[in-house]
């Protein structure tokens, strides 16, 4: 184990002073302007990392939960820069501090079977620094949980003592805050639901509504890195469907005023109320019960319901997750619709809106026009190219005659006459271009007669 005493910043292989068998000794012989330097040299190397892989393989040592990925501790990818090698630190679990991480920092306390404690998530802030936070965080909370056990509460006073003293939640407040006899969470006692902490039961630090029988568990409030492992430890899963809890019995309580003692439910939106072997009991029913566990007041009742589909929601609701999602915005009153066929507008404005038999736009009944000569109504936009008919006076839209009709138009009444004075035989004349209704002669037809009337009386 050779301390080196060389010249600050010089290869201790090229310029060591002297070197010793221990640290003690070296620091003693430093000059200013030396440092001491530990190199060690292969075989040493190789009997302390022989040893460190030992304690793993007979049990002295538990790995962490990254125990599978490689790092380097310096930039040229060895303990102290030697030999560059690639090496773990071997980081365990501490033998004597629960919830932290043991490791060897370097070669030299290889070498003298040291290891250095840190908090797990002050090591892998430093030697994972580009690791996702989301899997640092599980693996801190892995970790952690070492020194915390997970206790269930099920009993009625523990589980109240459990919300009460631990996390924040709209039913950790004291009893008197509620509209209810009992604290709510009280219902979860001595049925197939119960609490899973960690912490002293008066301080919970962490906390999730658990099925014992089913080994599954809701969302967890507080400590979540630690409850989620100490769940997994004991073999919960967390559920992702309101199905799964589907069918869970819960006591049933009924309050002063008539109605059901419940508190705000994660794990379903509706339960119903039934006898089992002549007990009353509220059952877990997912979004379709006959009453309603979304109200933060500790009690239930009869249940809201949607008012598209019927089916049950929260009372500060007015629509289900489904219709709402199905749903478009009436852009006349805001009010949601769910007619595709009718331009996103509720029935109630529809009735004061039509569709322009020319472009198909939805618009309301003040910003349309009638046409008689053709028995359609259109828009405003399209009444903007609107005709007027040179012999009826009627207003007609060349452009919405259907094909049928267009194809009998006479092309110099098109945009001047309408079809149905074209049936009558209008036409125009062929001295001043005038439209005539059909058997009708133009004016200056007329006067030209007139004049030549007069010019044969003067001849005679």
């Amino acid at each position: 184990m050779p301390y080196y005493v060389h010249p600050t910043g010089e290869d201790p292989a090229d310029t060591a002073r002297v070197c010793f068998p221990n640290s003690v000794q070296a620091r003693a012989a430093k000059q200013s302007g030396e440092v001491v330097t530990f190199i060690a040299n292969p075989v040493e190397l190789d009997q302390w990392e022989a040893r460190e892989r030992h304690r793993f393989t007979d049990g002295t040592y538990i790995e962490v939960p990254w125990s599978d990925y490689q790092y380097d501790q310096s930039p040229d990818g060895g303990f102290g820069g030697f030999g560059g090698l690639r090496l773990r630190h071997f980081a365990h679990l501490s033998l004597k501090f629960a919830g932290q991480v043991a490791f060897t920092k370097s070669s030299e306390h290889g070498m003298l079977d040291r290891q250095t404690v840190m908090r797990p998530g002050r090591y892998l802030e430093q030697f994972f620094p580009d690791e996702r936070v989301e899997r640092r965080t599980k693996w801190i909370g892995i970790v952690s949980s070492l020194k915390s056990n997970l206790h269930i509460a099920t009993t009625p006073d523990e589980i109240e003592r459990v919300y009460i003293g631990g996390p924040e939640s709209c039913m950790s407040h004291e009893q008197g805050d509620y509209a209810c006899d009992e604290h709510p969470v009280r219902v979860y006692g001595n049925s197939d639901l119960a609490v899973a902490y960690c912490g002293a039961i008066d301080e919970a630090n962490g906390r999730a509504i658990v099925w014992p029988a089913k080994k599954i568990h809701g969302r967890v409030y507080g400590s979540e890195a630690v409850m989620v492992a100490l769940l997994e430890q004991a073999g919960y899963t967390r559920t992702h469907t309101e199905t799964e809890w589907i069918g869970a019995k819960i006591r049933c309580l009924e309050n002063d005023d008539g109605r059901y003692i419940m508190p705000y439910l994660d794990i379903a939106d509706t339960i119903d109320i039934t006898r089992i072997e002549g007990k009353r009991w509220c059952i877990v029913a997912g979004r379709n019960g006959a009453y309603n566990a979304r109200n933060t007041d500790g009690r239930s009742g009869p249940r809201s319901s949607c008012g598209h589909c019927g089916t049950g929601i929260a009372d500060d609701e007015t629509l289900c997750e489904s219709c709402l999602d199905n749903s478009c915005c009436c852009p006349d009153c805001d009010e949601p619709n769910w007619d595709d066929n009718s331009g996103g507008y509720c029935a109630s404005c529809y009735e004061s809106y039509s569709t322009c038999e020319h472009c198909d736009d939805v618009t309301h009944g003040d910003n349309t026009h009638y046409l008689d000569r053709q028995g359609i109504t259109i828009c405003d936009s399209c009444y903007a190219g609107i005709c007027t008919c040179e012999v009826c006076e009627e207003p007609f839209l060349e452009a919405a005659y259907p094909a049928r009709i267009r194809r009998h138009r006479t092309a110099e009444l098109n945009g001047r006459v309408c079809y149905r004075c074209q049936e009558t035989g209008a036409s125009l004349c062929n001295a001043c271009d005038t439209a005539r209704a059909g058997g009708e002669t133009c004016e200056c037809e007329t006067h030209d007669s007139v004049e030549q009337e007069e010019v044969v009386v003067c001849a005679s």
